[in-house]
């Protein structure tokens, strides 16, 4: 019970700081610059999120012997600038990941 207590506050603690400053900054109007910066912030963290991912693998930043993970990246870069399909570039991705996984995990 105590545990659950805990977890109840604690996301009830977090969820009052955001509900906080997004019903601040909903009734202000912010400067345009940080507008600006704030569109990079959803790529940033994504892009940080692969840059984990790739050097997660055994040798010189994955490159030896690179994870099922990093191949699929590779694979939907190259997916996605050929046929420009958001759709396919995830399906083949996801495909090349599980296919790897099956074979080599």
């Amino acid at each position: 019970m105590r545990e659950f207590l805990v977890f109840a506050v604690a996301g009830a603690g977090t969820y009052l700081m955001r509900s906080i400053f997004i019903l601040r900054v909903g009734k202000m109007t912010l400067p345009r610059l940080l507008e600006q910066g704030l569109k990079y912030v959803g790529p940033a963290v994504l892009s940080s999120l692969v840059a984990v991912s790739i050097a997660q693998g055994a040798g010189i930043m994955g490159v030896i012997a690179p994870r099922p993970e990093t191949v699929g990246m590779v694979v939907c870069v190259l997916v996605a600038w050929w046929r420009k399909n958001v759709a396919l570039t995830v399906v083949v991705g996801l495909a090349v990941v599980w296919l790897l996984q099956g074979v080599v995990g």
